[in-house]
């Protein structure tokens, strides 16, 4: 997970051995060869996990919907932390094991960050601060200077989703 791939590293590119006789049951190389590319292309480019939450005054929010290239369930959900006013650090699992039983390392390079207010009047923006490893810490600020866990207008707490890219 934490390395784009190549076709190589499925093995390919295949050639055909013969001729295929069954097209229900065989596939040609050239198909092969197709989809271990577009599987090699989602390695390099795709959001790798989604997580958003609500913002909290105090103690640490829960995750209200996480989706991941390596699952969707509650155990492949992050770890969320509110370290401060406006700061929170979101931290996942460092290793998941596929479905073919293979050990994958998880590891970003970026993240994205979506605020939303339930009032047009706050202003506010978030922005990750840093993305190490399996962890990114993001802030939450508004106005935009100010670390907040509420609207600097409507003082009600925002929707914020991550998106965590690369490796």
């Amino acid at each position: 997970m934490s390395e784009p791939k190549t076709i190589a590293d499925f093995g390919g590119p295949y050639v055909d051995d013969g001729i295929q006789e069954n097209p229900e049951a065989e596939m040609l190389a050239e198909q092969g060869n197709t989809l271990l590319e577009t599987t090699a292309h989602m390695s390099r480019t795709s959001v790798k996990a989604r997580v958003s939450f609500d913002t909290v005054g105090s103690g640490n929010p829960t995750v209200a919907t996480a989706s991941s290239h390596w699952g969707l369930g509650v155990a492949q959900h992050p770890t969320l932390v509110r370290t401060g006013p406006g700061l929170y650090t979101i931290t996942y699992a460092a290793t998941y094991d596929d479905a073919n039983g293979v050990t994958e390392t998880v590891g970003f390079d970026d993240a994205r960050v979506t605020v939303r207010s339930s009032d047009a009047t706050d202003d506010i923006y978030g922005r990750p601060v840093t993305v190490s490893g399996a962890a990114i810490t993001i802030v939450v600020e508004s106005p935009k200077g100010t670390a907040a866990d509420v609207g600097d207008n409507s003082a009600a707490a925002f929707t914020v989703s991550v998106d965590a890219l690369g490796g």
